[in-house]
């Protein structure tokens, strides 16, 4: 296990970074969820520690804001402390 649950089960993850890098890349959540085909409401959910981030989801969000293989842990796999 990566980290905490929430009630629903699904890992809790600390997406500040994410959400640094979009505002640095000037993408707003309606921008980067209609580049990659995802509801807002689903993308908030996910950053909210609703559900989680398929793997096809966090490539097509890596591709778009150029986040590196080497770095997909620190946007996407810290866990909350």
């Amino acid at each position: 296990m990566f980290g905490k649950l929430n009630k629903g089960g699904a890992n809790m993850f600390d997406y500040s970074k994410l959400l640094g890098l979009m505002t640095e890349k000037n993408y707003t959540q309606k921008k980067l969820c209609k580049v990659i085909d995802m509801s807002e409401n689903t993308f908030t959910n996910k950053i909210k520690g609703r559900s989680n981030f398929a793997s096809d989801e966090i490539v097509k969000i890596c591709n778009v804001l150029g986040i590196s293989t080497k770095s997909v842990g620190a946007y996407f796999f810290t866990p909350v402390v």
